[in-house]
């Protein structure tokens, strides 16, 4: 007969009265280690797992999920408990499920290694590599298309403002 006591080892009975313990003779397994004898080890991207079953019970590595942590950030998150969200990644591909990321750029209208940040300074569209027009008041014009939200300066015309001369 064996019975698993909760401290984290079990009695083993093999006749009355000669009973003997086996398992880790404190009841607790070291930090990163869990199961019988202690001998299975918590996974890599668990921050501290359940002595008995190894379920992930503090937490999971950044960029992690799921009960073993056992699973990559996905639906365009990231991070600390997959909490934070995507940039504008090229075609909203998943970003690096640890830092943000975007592996293959970003898409039209955005700019930086998280693709978080607009075109600015008269650019628009892929990479940020296409100038913008004469747009009213020197506005920037439209992140992705190029438009000029209010409209042209005098002399010029165009959806972007770009066609005509100044006079």
């Amino acid at each position: 007969m064996s019975i698993t006591v909760k401290t984290g080892f079990s009695i083993y009975c093999g006749a009355p009265g000669r009973c003997k313990k086996q398992g880790n003779v404190k009841g607790e397994c070291p930090p990163g280690r869990h199961g019988r004898n202690c001998v299975e080890f918590c996974r890599m991207n668990c921050k501290g797992c359940n002595r008995f079953t190894g379920v992930c019970e503090f937490g999971c590595n950044p960029g992690w999920k799921g009960t073993f942590c056992e699973n990559e950030c996905d639906s365009r998150t990231y991070g600390e408990d997959c909490g934070l969200s995507c940039g504008t990644c090229l075609n909203l591909e998943q970003c690096h499920h640890i830092n943000g990321t975007c592996f293959k750029g970003c898409d039209r209208g955005f700019q930086g290694d998280k693709c978080t940040k607009e075109c600015d300074n008269d650019r628009y569209g892929p990479e940020c590599n296409m100038t913008c027009g004469n747009c009213s008041n020197a506005e920037q014009c439209n992140h992705v298309n190029g438009s000029c939200p209010k409209g042209c300066d005098f002399g010029v015309k165009g959806d972007k403002c770009d066609q005509g001369q100044l006079k």
